[in-house]
């Protein structure tokens, strides 16, 4: 775990109740970008009418976001974990609203899509804010906690995009500009709020957080094979998990007549199932989890992922559909163990985290970037958008192996002696 030279004032000061409104801010600022990625599959047979797209071109727009938010990943953490971690979050919400405002304004396909670039390059900032406002508020011991209520955040907003936006669009008979410009101005709201409440309150400083000048990326990203390891799983399950996002429940409706008011219902069941369990394994690892619980965990969990998805793209039974979705979404609880991650590597602070956390970021949304793009292509190849789902959901086997490959070389150390 990172703890810097004044540990003791930081976890006193850490412990302070106004950590859970940082991380609430830290909460919505997720929530809005999950909420525009998974509002996409809903509003994309709107869209598309409307603008005339092709599959190719629906691909493309649902790989968008995750690309722009992947070109910035990692140079978003080199560069802003060395500022206020509070000011990084505030310019965070606020490009994001500007640009969700422009996804609602596009009257081209054009004009959308490069809203939606920028839209995902202004979200990767949120990451070095987490990084650091975590770091700052948070024990070491807690970390988890906060990273699984962050990840928890989830649940909720695929319940406004996956179960609200059904009935926003057929209430505001298929107005989907009207729906974004709905959720960009909440946005833009979130930001009018941190500048009242963020910026009044006194924030506890870590010496590790503004430590530019002793940062080594090349060392920081070669140290630990693990962030290798983790980052090539991430990258095959989100691969999956964009590509559903996208494209599932265009598939149920076509192929299994299922609304998509049915589909978003099913897949915001998985969602706060994946929320319920961030938050649940993220209390109890606080509480009573060792180490060596990681690989285990990210094994067991992976293996969900992977058998839900490949179930829902299999069947247009509803009862499967929930059952399967219930899997899927239990497994996601792995996610809280990923961002610890890096958190648990010696001598790293802040600065470094930052970085470690957005390499695995970087790997996880060139996964998200590739994955609708390569279904669609499939699909407008084969002309059967299950078989492309079902290829996609091969891929998400990648985090399963990252689990037993960080089980083994825990149990290699173990046998070894004990860790340092």
């Amino acid at each position: 775990m990172a703890i810097d030279s004044q540990g003791s004032v930081r976890g006193r000061e850490g412990r302070h109740g106004f950590r859970w409104g940082v991380l609430s801010f830290l909460g919505l600022n997720n929530g809005f970008n999950v909420l525009f990625v998974l509002s996409l599959g809903i509003l994309l047979p709107s869209i598309s009418h409307d603008l005339g797209l092709s599959p190719s071109q629906q691909g493309a727009l649902g790989s968008s976001s995750l690309f722009g938010n992947l070109l910035f990943a990692l140079p978003s953490s080199i560069l802003l974990s060395r500022l206020s971690g509070r000011m990084v979050l505030l310019g965070s919400l606020i490009a994001m609203g500007l640009f969700a405002l422009g996804q609602a304004w596009a009257p081209v396909f054009l004009v959308l899509l490069l809203s939606r670039l920028f839209f995902g390059l202004a979200a990767a900032s949120m990451h070095p804010a987490r990084t650091v406002l975590i770091n700052q508020w948070f024990p070491p011991r807690e970390v988890i906690l906060a990273n699984g209520i962050f990840n928890g955040t989830y649940g909720p907003a695929a319940v406004l995009a996956l179960v609200l936006t059904p009935y926003l669009l057929l209430w505001l008979d298929d107005s989907w500009k009207t729906i974004l410009a709905a959720y960009s101005i909440a946005i833009l709201g979130v930001a009018a709020a941190w500048t009242l409440i963020g910026f009044v309150r006194r924030q506890t400083y870590s010496p590790s957080a503004g430590d530019s000048l002793q940062l080594n990326i090349r060392k920081t990203l070669g140290r630990h094979k693990e962030l290798w390891i983790v980052g090539l799983g991430m990258m095959g399950m989100n691969l999956m998990w964009s590509s559903f996002v996208t494209f599932w429940p265009t598939m149920l409706l076509e192929d299994h007549d299922i609304s998509l008011r049915m589909s978003g219902f099913i897949f915001a069941f998985a969602a706060i199932l994946e929320g319920l369990g961030s938050v649940t394994v993220g209390y109890l690892v606080a509480r009573w989890g060792r180490s060596n619980v990681m690989g285990p965990a990210i094994t067991v969990f992976g293996a969900m992922i992977a058998l839900g998805a490949v179930g829902m793209a299999s069947t247009g039974s509803i009862p499967w559909l929930i059952g399967f979705a219930a899997i899927h979404g239990i497994g996601f609880s792995l996610v809280p163990f990923v961002w610890t991650l890096p958190y648990r590597f010696p001598g790293f602070g802040s600065r470094e985290i930052a970085v470690a956390m957005g390499f695995i970021e970087t790997c996880l949304l060139t996964g998200g970037a590739i994955g609708p793009a390569l279904t669609g292509f499939i699909q407008e190849s084969t002309e059967d958008l299950q078989l492309a789902l079902l290829i996609s959901s091969a891929f998400s086997g990648a985090i399963v192996v990252a689990g037993l490959v960080l089980t083994a070389g825990w149990v290699r150390r173990r046998q070894q002696g004990p860790e340092p």
